[in-house]
Formats: structure tokens, C-alpha cells, sequence
């Protein structure tokens, strides 16, 4: 599935929908993104850096050599995660290439919502991992894609589905 992309965003879910918070399976996801990724061949990726399939892409990225940035909501990401979780996130922010603030600012619950449509109007392709319920950011922002964008939306929740 080669695509002519030159900027791909992501959205997906959280640990508890992938499968859980395992280490093996969070390296399972990773090798995933890696496949995803390299059939995508996107010259460089928004990551909104979110626990679960953001991070995944932002490690798969790295692992691949491919350039991503990390879309911040806020100025204070990760700030009720565990310690192990804001540590993991802080090196994964040391390899981004950049760093938008999408808006910035304090924590309000909308900026979710601010940086996905900021990365969705950014990009050529969204890559989503998207189990289909609607409900939730991720059905936010693919909606927000569907509805407001021109982009192309790939949902690769089909290939993840028998890896839990």
C-alpha cells in the first residue's frame, strides 16, 4: 500500500483498547507501526504523543529513521501519568525533530481536540488506529478528517485486531 504522502498524522487508541499496558505487547505494537510505516513511506509524521499507538509511532519512527513531530495539547503533558510513563515520554520528545504546541498553554480538556484538527489540516494521509466506536478523541479526530479534510484516512485497526 504505497501512498504519496508527505505528511502523516496519527490517532489511536490508548493502552486499554490495544490490549493493555504490557511492555511486550507496547513492542508488538511498535513492530506494527514500523510495517505500517513502511509501507506509508511518509516523509516525516505528526505524533500527538498520547500513551498507546502515538508513542508506538513515535518509537517505530525512530527505530526507522524517519523524522516525526510530537504535537503537544498543552505545556504539561503526561503530568498525572506514572513516573516510568513522563520518563518515557521526555526521551521519545529528545528524538522528535520538532515540537509543535498545538495550542499550548495550561491543560484544557478541548486542546485534544485543537491539536488533532491542527495535525489532521497538516497532513496528506491519517493513519489511524480506530476500533470504529463513536466515542472518544480518536473518533474526534477521524470524524474531524472525514467531515473537514481532504486528507487520505487509512484505519489499520483490521491488521492490530488479532495481535489481542
Amino acid at each position: 500500500m504505497m501512498t504519496d504522502c508527505e505528511i502523516l498524522a496519527v490517532t489511536g487508541h490508548r493502552p486499554p483498547k490495544l490490549g493493555g499496558y504490557d511492555l511486550l505487547l507496547f513492542d508488538c505494537l511498535v513492530r506494527f507501526a514500523v510495517t505500517e510505516l513502511k509501507q506509508i513511506q511518509p516523509e516525516y509524521v505528526l505524533t500527538g504523543m498520547a500513551l498507546g499507538w502515538d508513542q508506538a509511532i513515535a518509537e517505530a519512527c525512530d527505530r526507522i529513521g524517519i523524522p516525526f513531530i510530537a504535537c503537544l495539547p498543552h505545556d504539561n503533558p503526561g503530568s498525572n501519568w506514572p513516573d516510568h510513563s513522563r520518563e518515557y515520554l521526555d526521551q521519545l520528545l529528545n528524538k522528535a525533530h520538532d515540537i509543535w504546541w498545538c495550542p499550548g498553554g495550561p491543560y484544557e480538556p478541548q486542546k485534544m481536540q485543537i491539536r488533532n484538527e491542527t495535525m489532521v489540516d497538516e497532513c496528506d494521509t491519517l493513519l489511524a488506529l480506530y476500533d470504529g466506536e463513536p466515542q472518544g478523541g480518536t473518533h474526534n479526530c477521524v470524524n474531524y478528517a472525514q467531515m473537514e479534510s481532504n486528507c487520505l484516512i487509512i484505519n489499520c485497526w483490521e491488521r492490530w485486531e488479532p495481535f489481542i
